[in-house]
């Protein structure tokens, strides 16, 4: 389309010479193109680290058994399994802005003040990063082998999954790389299932739930890229599926919200920042976000005539039980 330039005087009319006086028409709202949902930051708890490197600790009961006792026999008193000692680093997240004390004077559209416009859409840009990072980062500790120093990075989700690589029961040394997130307790657990021709089928998609199940956990949540909410919605199974019938009768709703399984119920959520390929399934009780630095704004010291700010926070993945997370790749 092009361009208007309200300055041009038109001599096909008789008041072309009145251009100059029409005043514009801009609408007093801005319109954010870009969406900002956040679920897995929203679904899980909040908890306190105290360290760049949060630890936590993940026991297993011993194998259950038939084997009754002897009467009077003497006490066995054998060494119990113990607790393994997982970690995490804490990454810092942060969105610099600033805005020059002529915006802040002049009349805008859509906005009253400049900065508090730019100190929310900060906000919800630092929201959708911390989200990827929670979902895909590699974990990373800190350095400086160059001129620029290296920022610490979370693990994010994907590297709790156990995928049956890594089946030593030594304690999970955060200096190790690659970091034997996965499978701490040496179960040689696999829950990751590679998609069938790019599709999750009701078969695989019900694997990685028996696979949590195998190993203690019932997952309750799923968050699937665009590919997979589309697979899941056309499981065929119908005594299975809740559909939404909710809303006018001239309405057809086919989202499948929730999907009763075997292995128990679990939620369907779209997620715009999974991996490439991958969707999740996790118990969410055992997820957590712990924060070292809670999200705060601040207004920054001048040095020239503009206000500079800054949103941020500090914080890391926990998971308290690897166990209680799968995945399915190559789903497209």
């Amino acid at each position: 389309m092009a361009s208007i330039d309200k300055f041009t005087t038109y001599t096909n009319t008789t008041d072309g010479t009145l251009q100059a006086s029409i005043r514009e028409d801009l609408s007093d709202v801005i319109s954010n193109i870009d969406p900002a949902d956040t679920p897995l930051m929203s679904m899980i708890a909040s908890a306190q680290a105290r360290s760049t490197v949060h630890e936590w600790l993940v026991d297993s009961l011993e194998d259950a058994s038939t084997t009754a006792a002897v009467e009077g026999a003497a006490f066995n008193h054998s060494v119990t399994k113990k607790p393994v000692r997982m970690s995490n680093y804490t990454a810092i997240f942060r969105r610099d802005f600033e805005v020059t004390d002529t915006m802040r004077a002049v009349e805008n559209a859509g906005m009253t003040d400049a900065f508090a416009y730019q100190l929310d859409k900060s906000m919800r840009e630092l929201g959708r990063n911390t989200e990827k990072a929670l979902l895909s980062s590699t974990a990373a500790e800190a350095g400086d082998n160059t001129s620029t120093p290296d920022a610490r990075e979370m693990a994010g989700l994907g590297a709790f999954v156990p995928d049956g690589t890594y089946s030593d029961n030594a304690v999970p040394d955060p200096t190790i790389t690659p970091k034997p997130y996965s499978d701490p307790l040496g179960l040689d657990a696999d829950h990751s299932v590679a998609a069938a021709s790019g599709e999750i089928t009701e078969d695989k998609f019900v694997e990685v739930l028996e696979a949590i199940w195998n190993q203690g956990g019932r997952a309750d949540t799923v968050l699937a890229n665009a590919a997979g909410k589309k697979d899941i919605t056309a499981f065929n199974q119908q005594n299975t599926i809740r559909r939404n019938l909710d809303g006018p009768q001239d309405t057809i709703r086919n989202s499948i919200m929730y999907y009763e399984s075997d292995f128990g119920e679990v939620a369907i959520v779209l997620s715009r920042h999974n991996p490439t390929g991958v969707c999740y399934a996790f118990q969410r009780d055992m997820l957590a976000k712990a924060f070292l630095q809670p999200t705060a704004a601040e207004e920054m010291a001048r040095t020239t005539d503009s206000q500079p700010g800054v949103v941020k926070h500090e914080l890391t993945l926990v998971c308290r039980n690897p166990y209680t997370v799968g995945q399915w790749t190559g789903v497209s």
